[in-house]
């Protein structure tokens, strides 16, 4: 019996041991195939890391070049998004960040001043590119951030013409019209610079008399001659309209519809206002000629833009018929709506809103 007890705790023995060297060899495995997986993996990371690189650049290049279509058919808003996207992946990508900075301005955006002052002390920028950055600070940016870039200009750079078109507009928002006039007529380039001369015609206007009136429109007429500045032009036009004899009939302003006809995109307002000199010409609105322009332009506009078009009965003394037809429109158009308050207070009846 103790012989048998002996025999069986020594086979007990023999399979314990085993049974370890089994369990020491199952792990080895395990470590093996673990260290195998790893060493692979790592393999294939570093492997993969020059080609992901590689796509990562050519996704890059390939958003900075639709930014580029997108700036040139003046898409801004797809021009921002993309040129962003690219300076996530490359921060220090110029060409991008100035893609980006120019569609902030285009679109308007408020953080346009903050990429403005980015530009104006990037070393990369060209003299055109502070120029640009200048003229948005001036628009957008604090005044003190603005007046410090104007004041970081050399003497040289202060003194051209490009430079006082983008600073006069701070002045003229900061009251400083004599200052502002100063610096746009003593320009060497002047007479050669639609956009210089289109800044003198605001100041001009900010201050009217009618001899500076007479210049503002001698101005417009200038640009409206030249293609390359029918753009001003048309802003010019919208000036003038809130001017007393800004559009008065005679020349330049002969034809002057016909003219708003021809141009790229004009808004319902420049045709309204191209009428005036017409209608003035005809009698004023007091004869059956300039009633049938008042007649002509409803038909055509007060569906497209009832607001603009009762706004601008209302300056034409015809408050009453401007309450009338915008009664139906008061009801889905805000515009219309306000228009149409206006008009009624000028007939003395706003017991009738509601």
């Amino acid at each position: 019996m103790a012989k048998w007890k002996s025999n069986s705790n020594g086979g007990l023995l023999v399979a314990s041991s085993r049974d370890r060297l089994v369990s020491k060899r199952v792990l080895m495995y395990r470590i093996l195939i673990i260290l195998v997986v790893l060493v692979v993996t790592a393999s294939l990371g570093y492997v993969s890391v020059p080609a992901y690189g590689w796509f990562r650049e050519r996704q890059l290049d390939r958003h900075l070049e639709a930014a580029r279509v997108a700036v040139r058919v003046k898409d801004w808003g797809l021009a921002r998004d993309k040129a962003r996207s690219v300076l996530i992946g490359r921060p220090t990508d110029f060409e991008a960040y100035r893609l980006w900075f120019n569609a902030l301005s285009k679109v308007g955006e408020p953080r346009a001043y903050l990429a403005a002052m980015g530009l104006f002390v990037d070393p990369r920028s060209s003299d055109q590119d502070r120029l640009d950055s200048l003229r948005v600070l001036c628009e957008r940016g604090p005044h003190a951030l603005a007046i410090a870039a104007f004041a970081s200009l050399s003497k040289e750079v202060k003194a051209e013409t490009a430079t006082r078109i983008a600073f006069a507009p701070l002045l003229l928002q900061r009251g400083e019209i004599a200052k502002s006039e100063k610096m746009l007529r003593e320009a060497p380039g002047l007479d050669s610079s639609p956009a210089a001369r289109y800044e003198l015609l605001r100041i001009l206007c900010v201050s009217p008399t009618p001899e500076r009136v007479t210049e503002a429109r001698a101005i417009f007429s200038s640009l409206m001659q030249n293609e390359e500045s029918a753009e001003l032009a048309l802003d010019a036009l919208l000036v003038l309209g809130e001017v007393q004899g800004g559009l008065d009939a005679g020349p330049p302003m002969v034809k002057l519809s016909m003219w708003v006809e021809k141009q790229d995109k004009p808004s319902t307002l420049h045709h309204l206002l191209a009428r005036n000199p017409d209608i003035q010409a005809a009698g004023g609105g007091s004869d059956a000629g300039s009633e049938l322009i008042f007649q002509q332009a409803i038909q055509r506009f007060m569906d497209l833009d009832p607001g603009i078009v009762g706004t601008w009965l209302i300056r034409h003394g015809r408050s009453a018929e401007a309450a009338r037809l915008l009664e139906p429109y008061a009801q889905t158009s805000a515009a219309a709506f306000f228009s149409r308050i206006s008009a009624l207070r000028k007939e003395g009846e706003l017991d009738e809103i509601g």
